[in-house]
């Protein structure tokens, strides 16, 4: 039990972590007395009652299986933004080929919880996870890091903001080692060797903040 959790805490989210078997169990058991067989001393000889209980005992068994088998999102970290948001850049604003993103929070995001920023193609919808760290002013509750956009002046993209649960982290990090690769090469053989965004990220990256911005 993690320190400080109540035992109600602790009890919920035990159950919240292993809902899909609690559905599956409850599910097979509703089965169970459809079927005629005596669980516990539980049996139902009415014809309907047990169509009822069977139908409802197997969309509980397919909702645990749907619930075992979907992206999980750890919602305690996930859950709020922390107020994180950005000051700077404005939206819409024209900025260079490197600048500082600036930005405000409520409350520091837990220090194990992985913070991006990132670039987003307004037409393509790729991602470019930002690198550089996010460094956090705790007095006056204010972040910043530096960015660089890429593409062509006068495209339109998006700057933002992301909290990373552990799949997202584990994507940006891979794509941090290729970016490394892909500096090499340019610095190797030819600087216009570009870097492909990211067309789909996992379920627990969230988005806290974007803005517009313009290539100047």
């Amino acid at each position: 039990m993690p320190e400080g959790e109540g035992v109600l805490a602790a009890i919920a989210r035990l159950i919240a972590e292993k809902r899909w078997l609690i559905l599956v169990s409850i599910g097979a058991f509703l089965v169970l007395i459809a079927a005629g067989k005596g669980v516990w001393g539980i049996k139902v000889e009415d014809v309907a009652g047990r169509c009822v209980l069977g139908g409802l005992g197997l969309l509980l068994v397919c909702g645990g299986v749907w619930d075992a088998m979907r992206p999980q999102v750890d919602d305690r970290r996930l859950g709020k933004d922390y107020g994180l948001k950005i000051t700077s850049p404005g939206d819409n604003a024209h900025v260079p080929d490197e600048f500082e993103i600036q930005g405000t929070y409520d409350t520091r995001p837990p220090r194990d919880l992985a913070v991006r920023t990132f670039v987003c193609s307004a037409s393509s919808g790729r991602y470019w996870p930002n690198g550089r760290p996010v460094i956090f002013d705790d007095a006056a509750k204010r972040w910043s890091s530096t960015i660089r956009p890429g593409g062509k002046a006068g495209e339109l993209k998006f700057v933002g903001i992301a909290l990373l649960g552990e799949n997202a982290e584990r994507i940006c990090q891979y794509y941090d080692d290729v970016t490394g690769d892909i500096v090499k090469l340019r610095k190797m053989f030819d600087q216009s060797i570009g870097l492909t965004g990211i067309p789909k990220l996992p379920s627990d990256w969230k988005e806290c903040h974007k803005v517009r911005i313009t290539r100047a």
